[in-house]
């Protein structure tokens, strides 16, 4: 496997770990925007950032926040009550997210994470959090997706440090093509890993254009493992179940997984999917009929 490209999407991998330095030093700017915002909180977005949302009030509710739902943003149950909402997008011009703010706003207060000073999302939202050092030249999102999610693990008081030490190890080894072979791959995660496996699927697919899934580990069992052989890689993110481990091994399939933490398991596979995309012909920065922002014409 390739160690280098010119692509902005691999540029923008690499960088991951110096932008998620940069947000250790932001606990000022993180206790400001979400200062008084426990209890029931409802998270929106589209894609990449659905997921990262999902994977935000995970942690969220497990560390005892709140109450916490995400939703796709044309999904979202506008009749629901919640204090806050919070947006995630990079371009900030995703219709269906402006869409549900504007249908929010004068039922709950607003929030937004997103790379664009300029976003037109900004006026239907109390507060907002700019990280436009985390924007990205290419289609397919990487770093913005975790610079969002350490955003959020940073104020909830998570270890940073070490995850970071674990990417930078990561970068520092040559990357082993693990898809030699493989016609289909299924991602599997635990609690907020989950939603990191379904990202992880989603990049994967939009990038190199390779078949995938994803499930909530424990799930795998009941029927989706009789779908996969000698020719499916299931890559785990984050620590499994011995138990799973084995029945995966046990019909064939190629395991990957192991100790990382999610989100730099994740990072393995921006770069899995980067290369592959390169190698059957795919631009990484400009998958076929997707655009940087869904923008929708309205009557």
């Amino acid at each position: 496997m390739d160690d280098v490209s010119t692509s902005f999407m691999y540029q923008e991998i690499v960088s991951q770990p110096e932008l998620w330095r940069r947000i250790l030093g932001m606990d000022d700017q993180l206790n400001k925007f979400f200062h008084e915002t426990g209890g029931p909180l409802a998270l929106v977005g589209c894609g990449t950032s659905f997921y990262i949302a999902g994977a935000i009030s995970k942690l969220r509710e497990d560390l005892g926040f709140g109450v916490s739902d995400p939703f796709q943003a044309s999904e979202i149950y506008s009749e629901r009550r919640y204090p806050w909402v919070l947006a995630i997008s990079r371009s900030g011009t995703t219709t269906e997210v402006l869409d549900a703010l504007r249908g929010l706003k004068s039922k709950t207060r607003c929030m937004l994470i997103t790379a664009n000073a300029n976003s037109s999302m900004l006026d239907n939202c109390e507060r907002s959090l700019i990280i436009d050092f985390a924007d990205e030249s290419s289609i397919v999102q990487t770093r913005f997706a975790t610079c969002a999610l350490m955003v959020a693990r940073r104020y909830f008081g998570q270890e940073m440090e070490d995850v970071i030490k674990q990417c930078d190890i990561v970068f520092s080894k040559k990357h082993e093509d693990l898809l030699v072979g493989v016609e289909k791959i299924v991602f599997l995660g635990r609690g907020w890993a989950a939603y990191i496996a379904g990202e992880a699927a989603l990049k994967m697919t939009e990038c190199a254009g390779f078949p995938c899934n994803y499930y909530p580990s424990m799930e795998f069992r009941h029927g989706p493992m009789s779908a996969i052989d000698d020719s499916t890689l299931v890559w785990a993110i984050g620590p499994q179940d011995d138990e799973l481990i084995a029945d995966i091994e046990g019909t064939g399939a190629k395991y990957e997984g192991g100790t990382l933490d999610p989100i730099v398991e994740l990072v393995r596979v921006q770069l899995q999917a980067e290369s592959q995309a390169r190698r059957v012909g795919r631009d990484p920065d400009r998958p076929p009929f997707l655009n940087r922002s869904v923008i929708l014409e309205r009557s």
